[in-house]
């Protein structure tokens, strides 16, 4: 199946490592949302797709079919030869891992650890 998306794409220079882009981050961005095209390719460190508007990031939060994380999702990709968990899993194992972290963090066992520090 192939998609088709009419909104309007842009190339743009961003460099994210960049000490100019680390000084004011935000204003790069605004001026990507601004623009009308919140999905910008970069050519920088071998070329990735910047989403740069809550639209886009939560349309490709929900699309595990085109949007993945794998192989990384770093830019440039990580030199770890073993995924980065939780960050770069795509469902099923997302969904095993988030369950896993959510039964150690959730409010009862965060509460259960302060008694027991408490304790100490």
């Amino acid at each position: 199946m192939t998609r088709t998306d009419s909104r309007q794409r842009a190339e743009v220079d961003l460099d994210h490592h960049s000490p100019e882009f680390r000084e004011d981050p935000h204003s790069t961005f605004r001026r990507m949302r601004e623009s009308s095209c919140p999905v910008a390719y970069s050519p920088h460190y071998g070329g990735f797709w910047a989403l740069v508007d809550y639209a886009s990031v939560f349309e490709a939060s929900r699309d595990d079919e085109l949007f993945n994380s794998a192989p990384s999702i770093g830019v440039p990709p990580s030199p770890i030869p073993f995924p980065i968990l939780p960050i770069e899993s795509d469902p099923p194992e997302t969904l095993e891992l988030r369950e896993a972290t959510l039964r150690r963090f959730s409010p009862a066992s965060a509460e259960r650890s302060c008694v027991q520090g408490r304790g100490v």
